[in-house]
Protein backbone atom coordinates (compact mmCIF):
# COMPACT_ATOMS: atom_id res chain seq x y z
CA UNK A 1 0.00 0.00 0.00
CA UNK A 2 0.60 3.11 -0.55
CA UNK A 3 -0.06 7.08 0.36
CA UNK A 4 -3.28 7.91 -1.72
CA UNK A 5 -1.78 12.01 -2.01
CA UNK A 6 1.57 10.69 -2.86
CA UNK A 7 0.91 12.28 -6.64
CA UNK A 8 0.18 15.20 -4.59
CA UNK A 9 3.69 15.34 -2.68
CA UNK A 10 5.54 14.72 -5.13
CA UNK A 11 3.75 18.16 -7.38
CA UNK A 12 4.04 20.50 -4.47
CA UNK A 13 7.71 18.33 -4.00
CA UNK A 14 8.80 19.61 -7.34
CA UNK A 15 7.34 23.08 -7.06
CA UNK A 16 8.98 23.76 -3.87
CA UNK A 17 12.13 22.76 -5.33
CA UNK A 18 11.54 24.73 -8.14
CA UNK A 19 11.05 28.03 -5.77
CA UNK A 20 14.14 26.55 -3.52
CA UNK A 21 16.57 26.52 -7.04
CA UNK A 22 15.90 29.98 -7.67
CA UNK A 23 16.16 31.46 -4.62
CA UNK A 24 19.84 29.98 -4.60
CA UNK A 25 20.77 30.86 -7.62
CA UNK A 26 19.41 34.58 -7.58
CA UNK A 27 22.61 37.03 -6.15
CA UNK A 28 20.28 39.48 -5.61
CA UNK A 29 18.45 37.63 -2.92
CA UNK A 30 19.20 39.03 0.75
CA UNK A 31 20.63 37.01 2.86
CA UNK A 32 18.26 37.04 5.68
CA UNK A 33 15.74 35.52 3.33
CA UNK A 34 18.17 33.07 1.72
CA UNK A 35 18.66 31.81 5.19
CA UNK A 36 14.84 30.34 5.06
CA UNK A 37 16.07 28.38 2.25
CA UNK A 38 16.67 25.82 4.78
CA UNK A 39 13.12 25.60 6.30
CA UNK A 40 12.51 25.08 2.09
CA UNK A 41 14.94 22.43 1.90
CA UNK A 42 13.21 20.26 4.75
CA UNK A 43 9.62 20.96 3.57
CA UNK A 44 11.00 19.25 0.16
CA UNK A 45 12.22 16.43 2.00
CA UNK A 46 9.20 16.03 3.51
CA UNK A 47 7.59 15.75 1.22
CA UNK A 48 9.72 13.57 -0.48
CA UNK A 49 8.86 10.89 2.78
CA UNK A 50 5.68 11.61 2.14
CA UNK A 51 5.80 11.00 -2.05
CA UNK A 52 7.41 7.62 -1.03
CA UNK A 53 5.24 6.51 2.41
CA UNK A 54 4.00 2.68 2.23
CA UNK A 55 0.50 3.96 4.21
CA UNK A 56 -1.72 7.31 4.27
CA UNK A 57 -0.70 7.43 8.10
CA UNK A 58 2.75 7.66 7.20
CA UNK A 59 2.36 9.75 4.35
CA UNK A 60 0.12 12.31 6.04
CA UNK A 61 2.42 12.82 8.97
CA UNK A 62 4.59 13.71 5.91
CA UNK A 63 2.67 16.51 4.86
CA UNK A 64 1.76 17.75 8.09
CA UNK A 65 5.75 18.00 8.65
CA UNK A 66 6.19 19.86 5.61
CA UNK A 67 3.04 22.27 6.47
CA UNK A 68 4.89 23.04 9.75
CA UNK A 69 8.14 23.60 8.58
CA UNK A 70 6.48 26.20 5.91
CA UNK A 71 4.40 27.73 8.25
CA UNK A 72 7.82 28.58 10.01
CA UNK A 73 9.35 29.86 6.92
CA UNK A 74 6.67 32.23 6.64
CA UNK A 75 6.92 33.67 9.91
CA UNK A 76 11.12 34.17 9.38
CA UNK A 77 10.28 35.90 6.31
CA UNK A 78 7.45 38.24 8.06
CA UNK A 79 10.31 38.92 10.48
CA UNK A 80 12.74 39.83 7.76
CA UNK A 81 10.32 41.71 6.02
CA UNK A 82 9.47 43.38 9.54
CA UNK A 83 12.82 44.37 9.84
CA UNK A 84 13.90 45.39 6.42
CA UNK A 85 10.63 48.55 6.68
CA UNK A 86 10.33 49.26 9.92
CA UNK A 87 6.99 51.13 9.03
CA UNK A 88 5.59 47.78 8.72
CA UNK A 89 6.53 46.78 12.19
CA UNK A 90 3.33 46.33 14.33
Amino acid sequence: MTYAGAAQAAESRKLLGSALEALQKDPNVPKDVLAVAENIAGAVGALFEAEKATSDLDGKASVKHAMGTLSQTMALLQDVYCVADPARRS
